[in-house]
């Protein structure tokens, strides 16, 4: 059972999400003592974090910072504040999402499951496809069929990695913008185009470069 830490200050909302969460069949817990995050933390070991910036004499970019000094897993910052000064703050100090109050309750497990299925898919040591084998430590792709192997930049590797982690479906282009980059509304929407470009000319040199599909109106998926 996956633990979620909600770290929120108004007591009715974190209340109703614990509910919610548990319901869903979470298992989750509302951290009350903003002064000792890392004990608490630590004494809970979750593997997604909700967090408020507002604390009352406490802020939630300094405990992000606190806990990215320790720690991996997810955070999605849950505020009031609706400034792009505020979003973009909290994506580069390690926030993973950013969610506007007031939020539905089905959007927020959306984005909580989203997130947990990315962490479950980098903690993988090899991801393979068909003839393709990826190694995730090393950015190692190789064909087993030709032994060829070829080591990938960071964001051709990530791309490829969420296509075969997400072999069963075509992945929409949007949501792989989301991955690479956290939030595409920074983002110049032709980055994925030419990265995608990049990517085929390197799986040319394992002897796949027809691997990748594009689905018009739809997205990518792999072939």
């Amino acid at each position: 059972m996956k633990r979620i830490l909600i770290i929120e200050d108004d007591e009715n909302l974190a209340g109703n999400i614990l509910e919610q969460l548990n319901l869903k069949g979470y298992n989750s817990k509302i951290l009350k003592n903003f002064n000792d995050v890392k004990e608490g933390f630590y004494n809970f070991s979750p593997h997604l974090i909700l967090l408020d910036i507002n604390l009352g004499n406490y802020n939630g970019f300094e405990i992000c910072i606190l806990l990215r000094k320790i720690t991996k897993i997810p955070i999605l910052f849950i505020t009031g504040r609706d400034s792009e000064r505020s979003e973009i703050e909290a994506l580069n100090i390690g926030g993973d999402d950013y969610i506007k109050k007031p939020f539905s309750i089905d959007v927020l497990i959306a984005k909580i499951r989203r997130q947990l299925e990315i962490q479950s898919m980098e903690n993988r040591k090899i991801i393979s496809y068909g003839k393709l084998e990826l190694e995730v430590d090393k950015r190692i792709l190789k064909n087993i069929e030709t032994s060829e192997i070829l080591e990938l930049p960071t964001i051709e590797f990530q791309l490829l990695f969420y296509l075969m982690a997400n072999s069963e479906r075509t992945v929409d282009r949007g949501e792989l913008m989301d991955y690479l980059w956290e939030n595409r509304n920074y983002v110049d929407p032709n980055a994925l185009n030419v990265n995608l470009s990049r990517l085929r000319k390197s799986l040319s040199e394992v002897s796949a470069e027809q691997i990748i599909e594009s689905v018009r109106g739809e997205g990518l998926k792999l072939c």
